[in-house]
């Protein structure tokens, strides 16, 4: 590979980072928020908390499941 195409290769993907970072900033932010006010806002409601932890535990199951594959 030249030192030319490594260059662009480099640049490519430093602009995909960057495109990619607010959207996940921002997704770990709104998981955060419903992790912590999803109890509460669901019981108010009217869900049931067997319901609210089933909600809570399948985004985890998700995650375990899929991250090593999208890290």
């Amino acid at each position: 590979m030249s030192p030319h195409a490594a260059a662009a290769t480099k640049t490519d993907s430093s602009r995909t980072a960057y495109a990619i970072a607010p959207g996940v900033f921002l997704a770990g932010i709104g998981g955060g928020m419903v992790f912590s006010i999803l109890p509460i806002i669901g019981l108010q409601a009217g869900l049931a908390p067997v319901l609210i932890g089933l909600i809570l535990a399948g985004n985890r199951i998700t995650r375990v499941l899929f991250n090593p594959w999208v890290g």
